[in-house]
């Protein structure tokens, strides 16, 4: 599978009570040995520790839309006919601000906490 197909295949699907990580979700494949890590390298969510617990991920697994370099956005910007893969858009941010509810940490609360 191409590294366009996992997320054009990805169906939002919530479980309320399994929170995941965008790696898991998306399949990207910028994890460690993953099919993406060695041209694209490891994704700066998977490697935002500090971010850890944050909308109850790992790293920033859930504050993938707060994190400049991750996959998607390298699709928006380098592939023209893929711009309508924006974080606005994409079904694990949907999920994250569903099963967070009044929880939900967003964009600027993240940047507070890298500050």
């Amino acid at each position: 599978m191409g590294k366009i197909e996992s997320i054009e295949r990805h169906e939002a699907y919530c479980h309320q009570d399994q929170p995941e990580n965008c790696w898991d979700k998306l399949h990207c494949g910028r994890t460690p040995g993953g099919r993406n890590e060695k041209e694209y390298g490891l994704c700066p969510t998977y490697l935002a520790e500090h971010l850890s617990g944050t909308n109850r991920g790992k790293a920033g697994g859930r504050s993938c839309f707060a994190i400049d370099g991750t996959f998607t956005q390298i699709l928006t910007s380098s592939i023209a006919g893929f711009r309508r893969y924006s974080c606005s858009s994409c079904p694990q941010l949907r999920c994250i601000i569903e099963q967070e509810g009044k929880g939900f940490t967003g964009r600027r609360g993240i940047r507070k906490t890298a500050a």
